[in-house]
């Protein structure tokens, strides 16, 4: 994960990854030879890009949801001591 978010662009990384996996692990036939549309729009290149941006979405998601997470208990601790101090401060 650090790799690849530490990476300069995270697409074209993806992309390489995608291209080193064999046939058999993307789901049977490999993405080669004609991979055009009649528009000339190379479909391996959509599908990679719209992957990604589901794949992107969610560990953005994840590392939000960490950090949200962390960040709470973190102040939730430092309130509990706050009042934990007060408390002693007026007895």
């Amino acid at each position: 994960m650090a790799k690849f978010l530490g990476a300069a662009c995270q697409r074209s990384l993806f992309i390489d990854v995608i291209d080193r996996l064999p046939a058999g692990d993307v789901g049977g036939d490999e993405m080669t030879g004609d991979n055009y549309c009649c528009k000339g729009h190379d479909l391996k290149k959509l599908i990679v890009h719209r992957f990604f941006n589901c794949v992107g979405k969610n560990i953005a998601k994840q590392l939000t949801y960490s950090a949200s997470t962390d960040c709470r208990q973190s102040h939730q601790a430092k309130r509990r001591k706050i009042d934990k101090l007060l408390s002693t401060a007026r007895n």
